[in-house]
């Protein structure tokens, strides 16, 4: 079963099928860019693995995992960076939560950015509360 996300600017929480834990998303409001966010060499298409291989580990244990998404013109992910992984301490075991929580991340759409009335390109930053409670 898919997480479904709330809106971008709500906060959800959900349980995956066969998974303890609940996902919560933060994020702030979009920023509209003519650039590609920094993100060029991050577009959404690569595997899931590779996207979290490229997340540094943290120094500090966090429950959440930060992204930094440009969005098309028409509200889909087109580009996807892991600032940080959840749980960092607990790399291999936290892996099945944090692949789950991109892919979520990958499949959201989400209301387009606008500016004077016209969709255009955004960058924003999500985190994503994994709760094992």
């Amino acid at each position: 079963m898919r997480l479904l996300l709330a809106m971008l600017f709500a906060i959800v929480s959900g349980v995956a099928a066969g998974s303890p834990a609940a996902l919560a998303v933060k994020a702030p409001s979009p920023s509209p860019t003519s650039g590609d966010c920094g993100l060029g060499a991050y577009p959404v298409n690569r595997p899931n693995k590779k996207i979290l291989a490229d997340a540094p580990l943290a120094a500090r244990p966090s429950s959440s995992l930060l992204a930094k998404l440009q969005l098309g013109p028409d509200g889909q992910v087109t580009h996807l960076r892991v600032l940080r992984r959840a749980y960092p301490e607990a790399p291999k075991a936290a892996e099945p939560l944090n692949l789950k929580a991109i892919q979520d991340l990958k499949d959201r759409h989400f209301p387009p950015a606008t500016v004077a009335g016209q969709p255009v390109v955004a960058c924003v930053e999500i985190a994503v509360t994994i709760d094992l409670r």
